[in-house]
């Protein structure tokens, strides 16, 4: 059970044992979040981080992270999940070279940090994950919307990610939206379905091609659609969070 008293705590798994890991009732407003290292299979369900105290520029970059994940060796499945607050500069981090499947639906990531001190990610990772599932997620970000680096300090082994019914917003103009490095493990494959940008700067790095079916043999589906989708943010204010109740699935 994550609490008010442990929530900026890291929460050191067996890797050989499962969790489901309780969320409060009430929001999480401790510095840095929820941090967890370690754990086989992961169940994280509703909750809300929030933080709307940004950090000077002498502070550790850590105090602004939202959900921390390190180092899982089976499925982490988050669901419900609202991070939000302008003390948010990345709302969940990926340290991920452990072979895990990292998957994340009906959750709103909102980093509002404001640029400057902190580099402002939606989701980051920079090593891993093996695989990356999104699936109904609105990030709105001050900065980048979905920012991966699997190889940056090594290659490791990559299966396709999906991003399905995924819609970025930018509410500043200093950052690309989109961004991916490939560095020396060169590029996974990705499968897009409504994947949805709505940028104030640059759209996508290093070139929109890399995030285009036609540009790139490693996506399939979509490239990304310009602008919101019709229906609005696939996971609107309110609709992920403390109260969040699953609907189960068959």
């Amino acid at each position: 059970m994550v609490s008010a008293s442990n929530a900026n705590a890291i929460l050191f798994l067996d890797s050989s044992r499962d969790y489901v890991v309780h969320m409060p009732p009430t929001p999480i407003t401790a510095e840095g979040g929820v941090s967890i290292v370690g754990g086989r299979n992961v169940v994280l369900i509703g909750g809300e981080i929030f933080n709307d105290t940004p950090i000077g520029a002498s502070e550790s970059v850590d105090k602004a992270y939202g959900l921390y994940l390190k180092s899982q060796t089976g499925t982490v499945h988050i669901e419900g999940l609202w991070i939000h607050g302008r003390g948010i500069g990345q709302a969940l981090v990926l340290d991920q070279g452990a072979g895990a499947t990292i998957q994340a639906q009906r959750s709103r990531f909102e980093t509002l940090h404001p640029v400057g001190n902190v580099h402002t990610d939606g989701i980051q990772t920079w090593r891993g994950p093996y695989r990356l599932k999104l699936s109904q997620v609105t990030i709105r970000t001050a900065g980048v919307g979905i920012q991966t680096m699997p190889h940056q300090f090594g290659p490791v082994k990559i299966d396709a990610w999906e991003y399905r019914r995924v819609n970025v917003e930018q509410t500043t103009s200093d950052a690309y939206a989109l961004w991916k490095g490939a560095h020396a493990g060169g590029w996974w494959k990705e499968i897009h379905e409504s994947l949805w940008v709505k940028n104030l700067g640059y759209v996508a790095w290093p070139n929109a091609s890399d995030w285009n079916p036609s540009g790139s043999a490693m996506v399939e589906g979509e490239q990304f659609n310009q602008g919101a989708p019709p229906a609005g943010d696939f996971v609107p204010d309110g609709s992920a969070g403390a109260g969040y109740k699953s609907p189960g699935y068959a």
